[in-house]
């Protein structure tokens, strides 16, 4: 007694545990979205690179910078740097592109993100949808399995054929194999989704219940919608920093004539293959915003569509419940046939499918929309009021050696935080200077010069905007 009461209890637990593990393992979406970042091997590849990358920056920089402390002295169209270290142009251009290369990873890398993103949603609302088509074809399976046992009963009591018999039973036997082979479909979707999560052999991923999205989500219109995907996206990022970097390495090409060997015969051909390169850049970045305006344009053409087509699916289903329903009648009735109001019950359950179907696209398509307008894209464009509250300073110090210049921006820390580069420019200046160290100041000594003289700053951010400064300074 006591043994049977012991196995009882153990067998509550066993049972109670089973269905606290089913319920641990049950994910929603984002859960699942969080799970899979975190773990995924692809994007740590990027990540990776992404770090290689800004690594990369410091190496250059310490090829022609033995010491990040050593004081920069700036003067008017030279570069001198005490102890006489004195990078080369082709050095110092070099290094800028790997300052922009980086940033430009960065970006390639927040795109791999939104498409991991994407494509996970899809693969979800797939998955969510067949197991929707499942619980269909296991409903259609009771009737007919209700249908070929009445052939049986027919063909016992004499009253029907061995014909119908076989027939009712091929069509369940083949009914039961798209259901096994559904079965089998969510089985390998669910297999791909526990590597992703790097789950071990065996353990099932269970998908919480897909709460609908709504249109109310992405822009209301396809012009708001291209204007915000723009204006977020993280190719076109990458692609401007890319172009960047391609500017100063044709820059750099241009320069390289500063050695001991001459211009030598290479020289134009590498002026004209750098400048291919930033051309094929730029050329791509256009492909690129036409892409994503037709992108965008497809999927609101297509929602529309299906829109149209769920609508109409509704009144099919009207329709043939109305036919179940009459069917059901006539058949309590004797006037009609059990295979007659089992194809009428049989084209409810399609009907409904369908419909299922067409909600189903059209989740994706809007999950779709979500990655182009870059609706999950990290931080975003720095607000209008963050860049009018920048502003570019200038004062001149003067001594017996000459005037000073010195010019700065005026900005918080977490704003200096988003500059990636500075060309200052006007009348004094002409030089361009890397956020490496967090200090944005540069200056210079004029002689020769007096009167009003212009300082401009054009300032590029991390999210691929820009502001463009001006001020002036009286010597």
């Amino acid at each position: 007694m006591k043994l049977s009461a012991i196995r009882g209890v153990l067998a509550s637990a066993l049972i109670g545990f089973s269905s606290f593990s089913s319920f641990a393992n049950e994910l929603t979406l984002e859960q699942l979205r969080s799970e899979v970042l975190n773990e995924n091997l692809d994007i740590k590849i990027q990540y990776e690179k992404y770090y290689q990358a800004n690594h990369n920056v410091g190496v250059k920089l310490g090829e022609f910078l033995p010491s990040l402390n050593l004081q920069l002295i700036y003067y008017n169209s030279t570069v001198g740097l005490l102890y006489s270290v004195v990078p080369t142009p082709s050095d110092w251009f070099t290094y800028e592109a790997s300052q922009e290369l980086a940033v430009a990873e960065r970006y390639t890398t927040e795109a791999i993100k939104l498409n991991i993103l994407r494509d996970l949603t899809a693969n979800y609302i797939s998955i969510k949808h067949q197991e929707i088509m499942l619980e269909s074809y296991k409903e259609e399976e009771e009737l007919l399995n209700a249908l070929y046992s009445r052939a049986v009963d027919m063909e016992t009591l004499g009253a029907g054929s061995a014909t119908d018999t076989f027939t009712a039973r091929r069509a369940l036997l083949q009914h039961q194999n798209d259901i096994l082979a559904l079965d089998s479909i969510i089985d390998i979707n669910l297999e791909a989704m526990s590597l992703s999560l790097n789950r071990m052999p065996g353990e099932r991923v269970v998908l919480a219940d897909y709460v609908p999205q709504s249109v109310d989500e992405i822009p209301s219109n396809i012009d708001d919608a291209i204007a915000q995907a723009l204006a977020n996206s993280p190719e076109l990022k990458a692609n401007f920093f890319m172009q960047q970097a391609a500017q100063y390495m044709t820059s750099s090409a241009r320069w390289s004539f500063v050695s001991f060997s001459g211009i030598g015969f290479g020289y134009p051909a590498s002026i004209s293959l750098e400048r291919a390169r930033l051309r094929e850049i730029q050329l791509e970045g256009e492909k690129l915003r036409t892409s994503i305006g037709n992108q965008l344009n497809l999927a609101y053409t297509t929602i529309a569509n299906l829109d149209q087509r769920i609508a109409n699916q509704v009144e099919i289903i009207q329709a043939a419940q109305i036919e179940a329903s009459r069917t059901q009648e006539l058949y309590e009735l004797s006037q009609a046939s059990l295979e007659e109001l089992t194809e009428a019950k049989r084209a409810v359950l399609q009907e409904q499918r369908d419909l299922a179907t067409l909600k189903m696209e059209k989740e994706i398509e809007i999950a779709e929309i979500k990655r182009l307008v870059g609706q999950d894209t990290a931080g975003g464009e720095l607000s209008a009021e963050d860049l009018e509250s920048i502003q570019l300073a200038a004062r001149v110090d003067g001594s017996w050696r000459g005037n000073r210049v010195i010019a700065d921006l005026e900005i918080s820390d977490s704003l200096a935080n988003e500059v990636v580069s500075i060309n200052y420019g006007g009348d004094i200046f002409n030089y361009r200077i890397l956020n490496t160290t967090g200090n944005l100041s540069l200056q210079t000594r004029v002689r020769g010069r007096s009167g009003r003289q212009t300082i401009t700053a054009l300032v590029v951010f991390r999210s691929g905007q820009t502001l463009e400064l001006i001020t002036d300074v009286n010597l």
